[in-house]
């Protein structure tokens, strides 16, 4: 009879185990999804912050006669990298902000 319940002891002691190695798991892979989300949402409007910027602007060059022959602001090269880059950072973490806000929320609502 001591066997037995010693067997039934051990076989608890494993599943509580078991059981917080998966909700740690679990959690890993939760952080995971959500980062992967937030910067892969970030990045992508980051990318598109970079279409927003060749919509107002334009590099001197010669399709465009170095700036008389153009409808758009005409700008040097390395001030139109200067201000895709910033318009990018800038647009990408306030959405990455955003996104990591609503996931808190969201986590709240349905307590994981």
């Amino acid at each position: 009879m001591k066997n037995v319940v010693k067997k039934l002891i051990k076989a608890d002691k494993n599943y509580k185990i078991h059981f917080k190695l998966y909700i740690m798991f679990k959690e890993a892979i939760l952080f995971l999804v959500y980062e992967v989300f937030n910067f892969g949402v970030g990045w992508v409007f980051g990318i598109l912050s970079v279409q927003l910027v060749m919509t107002f602007f334009e590099e001197k060059g010669m399709m465009n006669l170095w700036g008389l022959w153009s409808n758009k602001v005409v700008v040097e090269e390395s001030t139109l990298s200067t201000i895709e880059w910033l318009t990018s950072v800038i647009i990408g973490y306030l959405v990455m902000t955003l996104i990591n806000n609503l996931i808190t929320k969201v986590k709240s609502n349905f307590n994981i």
